[in-house]
């Protein structure tokens, strides 16, 4: 197999993760963290030649928020892309989980919805996952499923703990 470079070598990306259209393998869609803007943004990397070539693209920060990281993509059936990722305020204390729905194999995605709203340097929310039942017999096809930590800082309970939302909708609204 050749190596093939997605993104420029002029700026950094890091935490990359990739997925694929099941349907159309030649559709393949990778995000990273990007800093080629300054601050902390999703760089969109698609290829629909199997990965001969790639395109570049940032997903827009939501509004409120300095920077995003620690993305994660998958695909549902049947054009359809959901990325999930970790934004933070400027003083980098309320990380807050947000996501970005595509239903035309990424070439647009719709507006980040928030998934989890972080709250100042108590509640920090990262690490996100996000994966869609593809499984044909499930009842629960089509669902979009994120997992991510809820880091609290506070005298009464510190730690952290694993949360789970699910959206019914494609990734419009999560419960």
């Amino acid at each position: 197999m050749v190596n093939v470079q997605i993104s420029p070598s002029t700026s950094a990306q890091f935490e990359p993760t990739i997925a694929v259209n099941w349907l159309n393998p030649s559709v393949m869609v990778a995000v990273a963290v990007d800093l080629s803007a300054g601050p902390p943004n999703i760089g969109l990397y698609k290829s629909i030649d199997a990965g001969a070539t790639w395109s570049t693209t940032l997903l827009p920060l939501p509004t409120g928020f300095a920077g995003i990281e620690a993305p994660h993509i998958d695909y549902f059936f049947p054009n359809s892309f959901v990325v999930a990722a970790h934004a933070f305020d400027s003083d980098g204390l309320s990380g807050t989980i947000v996501s970005y729905a595509s239903n035309d194999n990424a070439t647009s995605f719709g507006p980040p919805v928030i998934v989890n709203q972080g709250f100042g340097q108590f509640v920090n929310d990262d690490q996100v996952v996000v994966i869609a039942d593809k499984a044909g017999s499930s009842p629960f096809f089509g669902n979009i499923y994120t997992g991510y930590t809820h880091d609290y800082n506070t005298q009464f309970i510190p730690g952290n703990t694993i949360f789970f939302n699910r959206s019914l909708d494609g990734g419009k609204h999560l419960l």
